[in-house]
Parts: structure tokens; sequence; C-alpha cells
């Protein structure tokens, strides 16, 4: 029974990765300055007012960036075939 789990564990890490590194070439993808603004917000979690100072841009624009980023990036992946 473990053996079972140890081959599910490891298809689940290598689903992940998949998963993974279609996000990173979808993101790669987009152009600028949505790639920017994502990572600043999901990976480094800066706030709004924190982009918007650093990227001298109004708090609303950062946010229509994240939101165009989003979709932009799900339309992507779907036809990657993720959803």
């Amino acid at each position: 029974m473990a053996q079972g789990c140890k081959v599910c564990e490891g298809s689940e890490r290598a689903e992940a990765g998949q998963k993974r590194r279609a996000l990173l070439c979808a993101l790669a993808e987009l152009p600028d300055p949505y790639p920017t603004v994502l990572r600043l917000f999901y990976w480094l979690d800066w706030s709004v007012a924190d982009i918007s100072a650093a990227l001298a841009i109004a708090p609303g624009t950062v946010k229509s960036h994240l939101f165009r980023a989003r979709e932009m990036l799900s339309k992507k992946l779907k036809k990657k075939g993720f959803s």
C-alpha cells in the first residue's frame, strides 16, 4: 500500500511540475508590463500601492494591469489544456 502512495506522490509532483512549466511559459508570452506586475503582486507579495510607487503608475492602472494579465494568462493556459 505504501508503494502506491509513493507512486501517487510522484505523479502528483510530475503534474505539479508540468503545471508550473506551463504557467511560466504562458507568463513569458505576455506583453510588458503584465509579467512584471504579476510577479510583483503574486511572487513578491507586493501591494497595489507598492507596485504603483515602484512603476510610477496610478494604483488604478496597476489593478487594470492585474485584471488584464490574469485574463490573458487564463486564456493562454486554457489553450494549453489547463483549466
